[in-house]
Parts: structure tokens; sequence; C-alpha cells
């Protein structure tokens, strides 16, 4: 796969590109490569001004090993049947670019604008800008929408490199918050971004940059991909950072601090990045900021109101301990959550009128990172913050559920009486003007449990170490778990576990992870998490494990992968979002309704044809998918999200021990078994008085997922249409016994145990 100019192509030899000669290029490339650039909506025209562009642009050594690395970790998986692809396959345009010195260079600049903006159209007009500056005739040019497909094509081919946390501390070196931040003219950047590449070339010995964070940006993107050393200080003079000694010169020296004018100075080595309100994004800023290193999250993002939190070891880690020991209750359907935990959340407003069983339902958090010491192992091994309080968790985690809870009332009240925010605040707190000036969050127990919740959410996710959280995903976190003040002449409500289970939902993962790794601020993937498996966000591919590989062991799998790159088909058309096709039915019915006493025997009746495959149906903005599932019987049609959420809420409501059970005796409870996995109904002539019936399907994992759903009703040409999970059971390691009584407490009829 490649593209090639002929010779004499106009790129640039002493700083200047023959612009009328690059308009005579000819174009040497294969059908399967225009393919792929027009799935990619990319004119090849715009790939060669590229590399035009970017012919004044010299990577160091340093910077082409760091690509070479970047592109070596860029993988790729496909979904069953090879149907769907996710990541950057080898036929990626990113990989016509990575052929050619100036095409690696294009892609590094393209990937880093990526990184540094929220919204393209941004990016996009500073390589406008770039091409205007060089002087390219009106009519050669790539419009902007071209240059904004081009830095979309490339988005996330550098998102698991150190890149972001980079330019995340140049830019928070200004001192300037969040809501200050912002882009500046893209002329007065790309004038920035010329002089940078002069650097590379030797053409310029260094440069001075003065203004807002943008400078930051520009420094880290000169001193990561092209050596160039750099110096930033303050305005009054104060030195805050150098990449090497006093004793050696420096590349770029930027200056934060008011500029006092806009524009571009006298002096041609020197630029000045002003905020200019309104002139790309009127109605926010486009700035995206970077990533932060793992192990500086909380402290980097969160300001004084995390260095708090992480100096009070002993509350915080009794709190994250007890959080885990909750967690380990709900996933193993602990029968004291009943008695001591539902009368805590229904004190919540949002839980009254639930029934007890509504959060055993909805819980999602059956892997071994999502509670007990797996909770704690994963918590401390992915944020290395809160490694020196592992032993005060690993003593809260051990405790019974109702000391759990008096644990975390506790040690929450504690967190608040050292808050200085205006609800936790206590008589004679030393409190400090400017604490609110640092940060948009103030209370330190309620981003305590909004750092929990966060972990829980995590624990979920199948993702790369490399791949660091954004700093805007971090602090949007805080927002899930803000809440509006207490009603007047009541106290706050501290302490209430309800406040941080309200929050751990399969509904929300998506948004979080969205927000967390892509950035986006809107979390939008949580609006259609029910019916979407898979869908790309600024360079990165979000999908749930059941359409790369369905299991019947939740507790041993993740819910979703992510990984950098697009979703793609075979013929390399892209897709940033898929969807559960609307077509469900299930085309033939489970048989064979019998009473059993004999509860030891096990055997398998599943169709021994039972295969699966992908069905995908193309639409102009999304692609509509389902599985279809075929035996000699006839055929199922599922969604994959809908499987997927099936099987999550049919585990979890089984207390077991796996050892000394009590043992049922005769009279046994009313039990029959089904045979097969085709439909079973929750209301049927056929089950008409039975209460539980096992359905016996062990060592066919298939066949177990499918008969998690039940049909619920039939349209007139008998086509299932409303199907649930309520009233299943997927056993894993459960005994059987256990099952049962399970199912005589269900608020469920029938209950249908998959063994």
């Amino acid at each position: 796969m490649a593209l090639s100019l002929e010779s004499g192509s106009g790129l640039s030899q002493q700083g200047s590109i023959d612009w009328v000669q690059l308009g005579n290029t000819t174009i040497s490339t294969t059908v399967a490569v225009l393919s792929r650039l027009a799935a990619a909506n990319i004119d090849p025209r715009t790939l060669v001004f590229g590399h035009a562009l970017c012919s004044n642009f010299k990577l160091s050594r340093t910077g082409q090993r760091r690509m070479q690395d970047a592109l070596s970790r860029l993988k790729w998986c496909s979904s069953l049947g090879d149907v769907l692809w996710f990541g950057f396959g080898f036929q990626h345009p990113i990989r016509v670019l990575a052929q050619t010195a100036n095409g690696f260079s294009c892609l590094a600049l393209c990937a880093s604008l990526s990184e540094g903006f929220s919204d393209l159209q941004a990016a996009a007009m500073i390589l406008t800008e770039l091409v205007d500056i060089q002087g390219a005739p009106q009519e050669l040019r790539p419009s902007p929408q071209q240059w904004h497909a081009l830095i979309k094509c490339c988005s996330g081919a550098i998102a698991a490199t150190p890149f972001g946390s980079v330019a995340d501390h140049f830019m928070g070196l200004s001192g300037a918050t969040e809501k200050a931040k912002s882009v500046g003219d893209p002329r007065e950047i790309a004038k920035a971004l010329r002089a940078i590449g002069s650097l590379s070339t030797g053409t310029l010995t260094s440069i001075h940059l003065t203004g807002n964070p943008m400078c930051g940006w520009l420094a880290a993107f000169g001193h990561y991909f092209f050596g160039l050393e750099i110096e930033i200080q303050h305005a009054d003079g104060n030195l805050l950072f150098r990449t090497v000694s006093d004793l050696h010169p420096v590349n770029i020296s930027v200056t934060y601090g008011d500029s006092g004018a806009l524009g571009v100075r006298v002096a041609s080595t020197s630029y000045i990045i002003d905020n200019v309100p309104g002139l790309i994004m009127p109605y926010k800023s486009p700035f995206f900021g970077g990533r932060i290193k793992w192990e500086e999250a909380i402290r980097a993002t969160f300001g004084r109101v995390g260095n708090t939190l992480l100096d009070a070891k002993q509350s915080f880690g009794i709190l994250v301990g007890s959080a885990a020991r909750v967690f380990a209750a709900i996933a193993k359907a602990d029968p004291q959550v009943n008695d001591f935990l539902f009368p805590k959340v229904l004190e919540w407003p949002n839980w009254r009128n639930k029934k007890p069983f509504h959060l055993l339902e909805k819980w999602v958090g059956y892997s071994s990172d999502s509670f007990g010491q797996g909770y704690i192992r994963f918590a401390t091994t992915t944020l290395p913050e809160l490694a020196e309080m592992k032993d005060r968790m690993t003593v809260s985690v051990q405790v019974t559920l109702l000391e759990a809870l008096s644990n975390y009332k506790t040690a929450s009240t504690t967190l608040a009486s050292i808050c200085p925010c205006d609800h936790c605040r206590v008589k004679n707190f030393p409190y400090e003007d400017d604490w609110e000036d640092e940060t948009e969050v103030q209370c330190v127990p309620i981003l305590a449990e909004a750092i929990i919740g966060m972990i829980w959410h995590l624990s979920l996710l199948d993702f790369h170490t490399d791949l660091l959280p954004t700093r805007r995903g971090l602090k949007s976190i805080w927002k899930v778990w803000e809440r509006p003040p207490p009603v007047p002449g009541k106290d706050r409500d501290i302490g209430n576990i309800a406040t941080l289970l309200q929050n751990l939902d399969i509904t929300a993962l998506c948004g979080i992870a969205e927000s967390l790794f892509a950035g986006s601020g809107e979390r939008r993937a949580a609006t259609y998490f029910d019916t979407s498996p898979a869908f790309s966000s600024r360079g990165l591919c979000f999908i749930r494990s059941t359409l790369i590989d369905i299991t019947d062991r939740p507790d041993q799998s993740k819910i979703l992968q992510i990984i950098p790159g697009v979703i793609e088909l075979r013929s390399g058309t892209q897709y940033q979002r898929v969807i559960d096709a609307p077509k469900t039915s299930f085309g033939y019915d489970a048989e064979n309704y019998q009473d059993i006493t004999d509860l030891t025997t096990h055997k398998n009746t599943a169709s021994g044809s039972l295969k699966t495959e992908l069905i995908v149906q193309e639409t102009l903005e999304k692609l509509l998918i389902s599985f279809r599932f075929s035996s000699s019987k006839g055929e199922i049609f599922l969604g994959p999200a809908e499987l997927s959420d099936s099987i999550l809420r049919s585990v979890g409501d089984v207390y077991c021990r796996q050892k000394h059970c009590e043992i049922l005796a005769p009279p046994f409870p009313t039990v029959s078994s089904l045979d097969g996995e085709g439909a079973a109904y929750a209301t049927d002539d056929r089950n008409a008085g039975r209460s539980i019936v096992i359905r016996q399907l062990a060592g066919n994992p298939l066949a177990r997922c499918l008969a998690t759903m039940i049909v619920r009703s039939r349209n007139s040409h008998g086509q299932s249409v409303a199907l649930t999970s309520d009233g299943a059971i997927l056993r894993l390691d459960e005994c059987l016994s256990c099952c049962i009584k399970a199912a005589r407490l269900s608020p469920h009829w029938p209950v249908y145990i998959i063994t």
C-alpha cells in the first residue's frame, strides 16, 4: 500500500515550496489506497499538500523513534466473523503517511493537533492558515473540511504515548484555569508552527513565544518530536521550567502572562499567542488540554482539594476499603444487603418507592477487579497515589457489612470536617479565601466518592495503562457526583452510601469512559449505551466485549474494551457508531417441560449444531448489526448490546459460599426442566404452575447466553418482540441448591436457572 509523487514534485528544498510544480505533480498509487482514502473522506490532493507542508519539518532521531514506537503499538481486532474491524489496521491511511519522512512529520503534526483540541475545526483552521502563509494558490488549497478529515483520520495515533502528559505539564505551568484557556488566533499559531519547522531544519536557532497556554502546547510539540530545548518562565521573570541546564542554550523560550498586544511582534522570531474570544468557536473554547499520568492523576487534576484528600490517608483508606466491602456484598448477593444496606439506600430521595431487589437487578460490577480485595488491588495499581493507603483499605474490607457501612459514614464525616467548602466547613476552620480560585472541585468527601466511583467504572474497562486519562475527562467525572446544596436548615447528606451507589450504573459506563479517555465533555455516549455495542470518539474505539467474544462468564471478562483507532468494514468504510438492529426474534422454542426430582443430573440439551454470525446493515450514518444464531431447529436474531445486558443482569442473584452450603432435602420445591436454547416465556400456558425451571445447557456457552433472554410477548406473526432477563439466573460457580433458594426468593415468576 503506497502513494508516491514523481521526481521534482515541488516539495521544499530550502524552506520554500514550488506550488506551481506541485500542482503539476502526478500521483502514483493503487486503487486500494484510493478506496481507503475515500472511506476516510480524504482527497489524495490533501495528502500531497500535507507532505508538502511538512517538508519544512524534520523529526529528530528521538522523534522518529517515538513515532515508530507509537505506530508499532497500534493494534487492531475484529468482531465475530471478522465483519467489523477496530483500531488502526495495516491498510489504514496513516500507514500511507508513515511510508515517507514528510508523511511521518505530517502524521506527527495532525495527531498532535488532535490531542490538543476538543473541536477539530480549530485544528483544521490552523492548517488552513499554515497553507496560506506558505503562499499556496487559492485554487489548489484543500478546504478546511479536508484538513479536518485528515486530522480526524490521525486522531488516536499517539493517544497512548507520553505526548499528551508532556503537553499538559507545559500548559499547566501557565497557571490558567480551565475556563481561561483558549486557543488564540489560528494564523499566529500557524506562524509559530512554521517557525518550529525552521528550528527543526536548522534555518532558525531560537524563537520566543509569549501568551496563553497554547504556547506550552507548541513548546511540547517542538520538544517531543524535534528535540528542541525549552525554557518556560512567567512574565515577572520567574523561571518555571527548563529542559536543559542554564549552561546550554534553548530553542524555544516561552513567557506566560499578559502580552499587552495581539499579533506578531516586529522581531521575526518572537510570537504572541493571545486569546481571541469568538474567533473560532464563539460558544465554547475548543481547547482540549492534555493527558495526566496515572501516578499523579488526583493531585495534578484536583489541586489542593486533591492534596487534602490524599493527605487524609487514614480516613480515605477506610472509605475506599469500606466501599469495596459493600461492592462485594452486592456482587455476591449477600443476604445482609436486604437487612442493612437497603434501609440506607432508601433514605436517598431518588431511591424512594424502589423495590429492594432493584439495586441487585441493575448491578454489573462482577469483574474480580470490581469488589473486595480485587477492587483494592486494581485501585492501588491503577492510581499509585493510593498505594500508601493499601493496608488501611485491606483491613477495612475484611469487616462485616454492617461495620463497613458504619465505617464509611464515619470516614466520610471525618473528611467533611477537614473540607473548606461552604457546605462542609465547620466553625473555626481556618478557611483560605483563595482556595475557590484554584479549581472547580471544592468538596473533599464528594471528591472521594467521585474517585471511588471512577475506579469502579474503570474496573469494568479493558484498556492499556499507556492510554492516559485526559485532564478534561478527569474533571468531568466530578460533575457526575456533584450535588446541589442541601435544603436550608437541613444537614448535608454525607456518608450515605446511596449517594455513591446511585451513580454506579451500566448506562453511565460509556459516557464516563468517553469522558476520561477521549476528553468529551458532553458525555453523549451515556444516552445510547443501551443500543450501541460500539462507537468511536476522537480516535478511540469503545467496544462491547460481547461483540468480539460471547462469553457466559461475565465475572471473568470486562464489559467494554478501549483501543485507539476507528470502526470500519472490510471495505475500509468507517463508521462512528454501531447500534443493535431492530430485528429481534426467536425462531424456535425450548422444548420438553417436565418435572424433575434428581437435582444431581447435569446434561447438555443445547442444539449440537448451534453457531453464530454477525449480520451488518449499512446506513448513511451508522451500522445496524445483530447476531444470527442458527441451528437445525431455526434461527435467533439478537442485538449484541441487548445480549450483553441480558448476560450481565442474569448473574449476581445467588448467595453461595461454595462450601458447607445447606443441601436441599425432600420434599423439594416444584422444579421443572426445559430442553434447548430456544425461546422460554415469562407467561405461557406450558409453564403454568411452574415456578422454577432448570435449563440444562452445561458446556455450551452460546446456548447459556441465549437462555438469559426470556420472551415476554410476540407479535401477530409469532415473532418475539419483547425480551427481558428478569427471571433468569445464569449459574456460574454457585451450587444448584443455592440457585434454587435464590429462585424461591425472586420477585419474578417463573425463574429459569441456566446450568
